[in-house]
């Protein structure tokens, strides 16, 4: 009776808390690689081309052409995905 169904209510509420928690830590993950992919999209083209600057083989325009470049050429992959 009564006994049986406190049990049962107790267990789907197990079921919902353990899914709420795994929800939660499938968003914190994606969160921490969407951050991280925002970062690394900024900072690679900088870092690929900055031992030219460096070496005085390109101007500073030069960088920041690279890394609007290289942003376009990503927007528009990331159409696809």
């Amino acid at each position: 009776g009564e006994a049986r169904e406190a049990e049962e209510v107790g267990a789907r509420l197990d079921r919902a808390v353990a899914n709420k928690r795994e929800i939660l830590g499938t968003q914190r993950n994606l969160e921490f690689f969407t951050t991280a992919y925002t970062y690394l999209v900024q900072i690679l083209p900088v870092l690929v081309v900055s031992p030219l600057y460096f070496a005085g083989t390109i101007e500073l325009g030069v960088v920041t052409q690279s890394a609007g470049a290289f942003n376009h050429v990503l927007n528009d992959l990331s159409l696809i995905v």
